[in-house]
């Protein structure tokens, strides 16, 4: 895996009642025994409010959103 790969990982429910897979992007991997993946969860939704570890990304022919 690489960085900035997408990738399909099961997050929890907020409730942490049930599981749904959902799309994520790598942010980093260490090159470790581990090989620990550091991801960010995707989504087309944008919610009325931000919070402080949330961005917008536009879309722009630099990423081709």
């Amino acid at each position: 895996m690489k960085t900035g790969n997408i990738i399909l990982v099961p997050f929890p429910f907020s409730e942490i009642t049930n599981i749904k897979v959902r799309p994520a992007v790598v942010i980093s991997t260490t090159k470790d025994k581990y090989e620990d993946v550091i991801v960010s969860a995707i989504s087309s939704v944008i919610p009325n409010s931000i919070s402080a570890n949330e961005i917008i990304i536009k879309s722009n022919s630099v990423n081709n959103l």
